[in-house]
C-alpha cells in the first residue's frame, strides 16, 4: 500500500521595495533597451524562463507550437509585444500574437517555432516542457 496524501511546499521572499534589486515598473522603451540589451546567449536564457514560467511547448495536429502567455490586466502583458519584436528583429523568428478577453499571447508556429526551440533548449528547464521540445528537435532533427 502506498502513502497518496498530498505534499505541499510553499516559501515567500518577502522584501521592502526598497531592498527589491530589479526595476518593478518600466516603461516599454526601458525594457526594449533592456532586453536589446543582453548578449544572444542572455535573451535565449530570458526566453526560455518566459517559456518555463508562462509558457507552453506541444505537437499537435496543427504541428509545431511554442507559446507565451501573459494575463491581460498584469505589467507583465506589454512585455510579450516588446519581446516579440525583439526575437524578430535578433533571431529573425516570427509569432502571431492573439488577445482574449483575460490574457495576451505569442505563439510560434512551424518552422519558427522548431529554431525558437533550438535556441532556447540548453535553458528550459520545466520538466514537462524540455521533454516536449526534446522530442520535437529530435523528430525534426530525423526529418
Amino acid at each position: 500500500m502506498y502513502d497518496c496524501r498530498r505534499c505541499r511546499l510553499e516559501f515567500n521572499v518577502n522584501l521592502s521595495a526598497n531592498a527589491w534589486p530589479w526595476p518593478i515598473k518600466l516603461s516599454t522603451s526601458e525594457l526594449r533597451g533592456l532586453i536589446e540589451g543582453f548578449s544572444d546567449e542572455k535573451l535565449a536564457e530570458f526566453i526560455a524562463g518566459e517559456i518555463d514560467g508562462d509558457g507552453a511547448v506541444w505537437f499537435g495536429y496543427e504541428g509545431v507550437s511554442v507559446e507565451i502567455a501573459a494575463c491581460k490586466n498584469c505589467q507583465k502583458s506589454f512585455t510579450l509585444d516588446v519581446l516579440r519584436r525583439v526575437i524578430a528583429e535578433r533571431f529573425n523568428i516570427i509569432s502571431h500574437m492573439y488577445l482574449t478577453k483575460t490574457v495576451n499571447v505569442i505563439r510560434f508556429y512551424g518552422e519558427n517555432a522548431v529554431k525558437l526551440l533550438r535556441l532556447v533548449m540548453p535553458y528550459l528547464h520545466h520538466p514537462l516542457r524540455r521533454l516536449r521540445a526534446e522530442v520535437i528537435l529530435a523528430y525534426y532533427e530525423v526529418g
